[in-house]
């Protein structure tokens, strides 16, 4: 019997130490992985991270670094998305996850969620970091990358394949008849540009009449430039000429290719207007003018939120680009695609809002959603000063636009677009005050009357439902300026805690918005008139006290609901906070 009692204590003594020893092997690689995570070293931190979400796949932290390191490694094989995602479920992780998602979704093509993530963290992140970060740019981005994915079936990839970077060039020269790729004479040559750099090359046209590169010039202004370089009829190569200003922008320029035949001009910019990286633009050449005209970006396929670069025509039909969005570093991938160009039917809208009560804020939220749909298709901010704004529509059919403005109610109005509307279309958002303290919208848009058969110099076709109407919507209830609002405890919890781990009341919590409490309106009629307000669908409870609170939204995902939650403080519902609700228990989580 003292033998058996023994053998089981020595058991407990193993079992002991082993699990103190694990416990202590686990503390060093939180901390090593952490040290790492800090210095900015992700190479280092990514595998450590994956081990402890590997062991504890419910922590949030562990999610969100884990995810991080991913983003930063740019690795095609593993997404990003799903641990950052499931890490802005918590109400105690580092806002910084809202803007982290945000790039993820961006660099997968999920650009609406890229633009929600970045759009909450507008709202909750440190100021001088968003200014720093330049989200109105990724937003502008994303739109335009969003919208730009309308094309035709034939323009989708059809071959693509991993070749190493340095020989991208010499593989479209063979693939293209419209001219070859070669070394930079030395004599072009600045002392900033790499003579060695393969993945910098010349492109000269079939006729070997024209020849463009990119560099950095011998009056550098700090970044690359594309130049063009014309043969004489003495067989000679002439003086470098830089390409204009508005082809060269203040950002690098480079992978130029010429189709001599369309005096087209194919070249990538890392211009942050575009969708994400180098993207892809064209410019066509006047030889007698010796004009060019403003580039022009390509979209989808050629496009992308990673690096797209030399795009040449294929000799047996179709065209060729080269992109790192799917490539191991130093490699890029060659794609094929069936038609030369994307012919699709995107509609570009570049417009301005005009308000006669405020020329001072011309700032408003602009929400354009089809109508056949019922899909958001852009939410954007107009300009403070200016109201200029862009968005793009992924072709004809009814659209609901909505603009919400800082001390005006909610306004809406429907346009129309058909088969024959024009590609770009300049906008005009005019937002006023009735006097019976309603407001009413009018959309206009302009199109350029050739396009419409209309004849007459500057014509003006105005889509059919774009008539100035007046939409009402009553007014959120006022609150009190001099009664202060109750803080949770949790709002602290949200700013300081470092561990993401959720205190155990709120494990298994089901989000809510909470809207408003009343006491002395009937049920009914409090559900028509947040109805009347756009609100649906919202629900309501009755209080101990008997006061009915009404909550919109519901999600067992934090960051949905705090979407919603900005959603409708932006619309005027300034007291909207999220709650918890658990074992049929309301825990206010306030996070401002």
């Amino acid at each position: 019997m003292r033998n058996w009692i023994a053998f089981v204590f020595m058991l407990l003594l193993l079992f002991t130490a082993s699990t103190s020893v694990y416990s202590q092997s686990e503390k060093t690689l939180y901390k090593k992985a952490q040290k790492f995570f800090d210095e900015g070293n992700f190479d280092a931190a990514a595998p450590l991270y994956a081990k402890l979400v590997d062991r504890h796949n419910q922590n949030h932290e562990f999610n969100y670094k884990y995810g991080v390191c991913l983003l930063k490694q740019n690795n095609p094989e593993q997404s990003p998305v799903a641990f950052l995602e499931f890490a802005s479920n918590s109400p105690l992780v580092n806002n910084d996850v809202f803007y982290y998602m945000g790039k993820a979704f961006q660099k997968s093509n999920q650009f609406q969620k890229a633009i929600n993530s970045y759009t909450v963290y507008k709202k909750i992140g440190n100021k001088a970091t968003i200014e720093k970060l330049k989200l109105n740019e990724d937003i502008e981005s994303c739109l335009k990358s969003m919208n730009n994915m309308a094309m035709d079936e034939s323009s989708k990839i059809q071959d693509k394949k991993e070749v190493v970077s340095k020989e991208v060039g010499a593989v479209f020269s063979r693939a293209t008849e419209e001219g070859n790729f070669a070394d930079i004479p030395e004599r072009y040559l600045s002392t900033h540009d790499n003579p060695d750099d393969k993945d910098n090359q010349a492109f000269l046209s079939w006729s070997e009449k024209y020849m463009f590169f990119a560099s950095y010039g011998k009056k550098t202004q700090g970044s690359k430039d594309i130049f063009m370089v014309k043969k004489s009829i003495t067989g000679e190569w002439a003086d470098p000429v830089r390409l204009p200003d508005f082809i060269n922008t203040i950002n690098d320029e480079g992978y130029p290719t010429f189709i001599e035949t369309e005096n087209v001009l194919y070249f990538s910019s890392n211009n942050p207007s575009g969708m994400g990286g180098y993207d892809i633009y064209k410019s066509i050449y006047d030889p007698k003018n010796q004009t060019w005209t403003e580039p022009e970006i390509l979209s989808e396929p050629y496009n992308s939120a990673y690096d797209d670069y030399y795009f040449v025509m294929a000799s047996k039909g179709g065209a060729f680009f080269a992109s790192n969005r799917e490539s191991r570093s130093g490699y890029s991938t060659l794609y094929h695609t069936k038609s030369d160009e994307v012919s699709g039917g995107a509609i570009f809208v570049n417009g301005h809002i005009i308000t006669p009560d405020d020329h001072n804020d011309k700032s408003a939220t602009i929400t354009v959603t089809s109508l056949k749909t019922k899909e958001k298709i852009s939410t954007l901010e107009s300009k403070e000063n200016t109201g200029s704004y862009e968005y793009v529509l992924p072709g004809p059919g009814q659209y609901r636009v909505t603009v919400r403005k800082e001390g005006y109610n909610p306004v809406g109005q429907t346009i129309t677009f058909n088969e024959n509307s024009p590609k770009k279309v300049r906008q005009e958002l005019l937002l006023r005050r009735e006097v019976d303290d309603t407001e009413s919208l009018a959309v206009t848009n302009h199109f350029p009357t050739a396009q419409h058969g209309i004849t007459g110099k500057n014509t003006t076709a105005i889509t059919k439902d774009a008539v100035k109407q007046k939409e009402y919507v009553p007014k959120p209830k006022a609150t009190s300026p001099n009664k202060p609002k109750p803080v949770s405890k949790y709002a602290t919890l949200v700013g300081q805690l470092k561990s993401d781990d959720l205190p155990a009341e709120l494990r298994g919590a089901v989000y809510k918005v909470q809207i408003g409490a009343f006491r002395s309106q009937p049920v009914e009629k409090v559900y028509e008139n947040l109805a009347n307000k756009g609100l649906e669908p919202i629900s309501h409870e009755t209080s101990k006290s008997g006061w009915l609170l009404f909550f919109s939204g519901e999600s067992d995902k934090y960051s949905e609901i705090m979407s919603e939650c900005f959603r409708l403080r932006d619309i005027g519902y300034k007291d909207a906070y999220p709650v918890a609700i658990i074992n049929g228990r309301k825990i206010d989580l306030e996070r401002r």
